[in-house]
């Protein structure tokens, strides 16, 4: 299943991969309500991974990416360079999205051999809150609910039964619900480091500080960041 999605027009970076990662973790209710979508159309997955594969991309290389796993308890396993097969998983599922979007009104399809004379600008006919609506529906309406011959079942029922009732090993139940969602949104924001000096912390050229940054003053990071 996808446990969690983000649409954005800007390059892959800290912020889409954070963006995308807590949206992840939290229960989907009130950003479905936001999306104005029907009642049934439900996104009923949630939870911190145990595991995150990832390419060699410059976001994931970050202090982000190792600061969070670390505080929701997640191991990051990177692909092996120049070794596909790796990322298998993800690059099936993204195929099928962009299957579903060559099939929306509009698309520029892979590039201009492929969209031919088609006229995508003059058949657009969505907003980018109404794409996010259509892509949504698309996943809770058929994908998480389709038969997925590799599986032998749906990505749903396949998703409770690894969760419930695994074959071989204990049952992990339900993922934690994480109600402060507030604290989990800026805990995967991007990562700016400042030294914190007499007079406080200084953001694009403004001095800020408080007393809570006293005992921090003169303090040296650990060259082993578990350490201390």
């Amino acid at each position: 299943v996808c446990i969690g999605m983000h649409l954005s027009l800007d390059a892959p970076s800290n912020n889409s991969m954070g963006e995308c990662l807590s949206h992840a973790l939290l229960l989907k209710d009130k950003w479905l309500q936001r999306l104005n979508l029907p009642e049934n159309v439900k996104w009923p997955f949630w939870g911190s991974p145990e595991n995150i594969h990832a390419d060699n991309a410059r976001e994931f290389r970050g202090d982000l990416l190792k600061v969070v796993a670390d505080e929701y308890h997640m191991d990051i396993h990177w692909r092996p360079v120049k070794k596909p097969r790796y990322g298998s998983h993800i690059e099936r599922l993204m195929g099928t999205v962009s299957t579903w979007l060559k099939a929306a009104p509009g698309a520029t399809f892979s590039g201009p051999e492929e969209k031919g004379v088609y006229d995508a600008e003059g058949n657009a006919c969505m907003t980018f809150d109404e794409l996010e609506r259509w892509l949504v529906t698309r996943f809770a309406r058929y994908h998480f609910v389709d038969l997925h011959t590799g599986i032998g079942t749906t990505p749903y029922q396949k998703w409770k039964e690894e969760l419930l009732n695994p074959r071989g090993r204990p049952p992990r139940g339900f993922p934690v619900v994480r109600i402060d969602e507030n604290k989990v949104r800026f805990d995967f924001m991007p990562i700016e480091e400042r030294t914190i000096q007499n007079d406080g912390v200084v953001i694009d050229n403004i001095t800020y500080f408080d007393d809570c940054l006293r005992p921090w003053i003169g303090l040296k990071q650990p060259k082993n960041p578990s350490a201390g």
